[in-house]
């Protein structure tokens, strides 16, 4: 199964997100930057990545850019986590790519299982 790598400089969050979708038996990893999270994928490609966009070292938007800039992570599901979902996060996230922006004080659990279920699932179908 595909490993998962959520990128948030809040521990807590990160260990609830973790926790929860390790229940499912998801393989999690976690950083605490977006620094980390670049050094993490020169050992290993996750198959889906969940970024929030506010961190201290640079932001949520620059990693993604720097992800789709790649062609080792160009293809990966990138997915935002955001205190404030705005019309230019969301044009911005459009222009990426990416798959969901989870406004951080209104998504469920739930629904956060579910989207790293279909994104994981959606990559095993075989191509039309």
């Amino acid at each position: 199964m595909g490993q998962v790598l959520i990128v948030d400089d809040d521990l807590m969050f990160r260990r609830v997100l973790c926790r929860a979708i390790q229940n499912d038996g998801f393989s999690v990893i976690s950083a605490a930057s977006a620094t980390e999270a670049l050094e993490m994928m020169e050992r290993s490609l996750p198959r889906l990545v969940l970024v929030d966009l506010r961190m201290p070292d640079m932001s949520g938007m620059h990693l993604l850019r720097i992800l789709r800039a790649n062609p080792a992570t160009a293809t990966i599901p990138l997915a935002i986590f955001t205190a404030a979902v705005t019309d230019e996060v969301l044009r911005e996230a459009s222009a990426l790519g990416v798959v969901a922006v989870l406004e951080k004080v209104k998504f469920s659990l739930a629904e956060f299982r579910d989207l790293v279920r279909v994104q994981l699932a959606m990559q095993k179908a075989p191509a039309a």
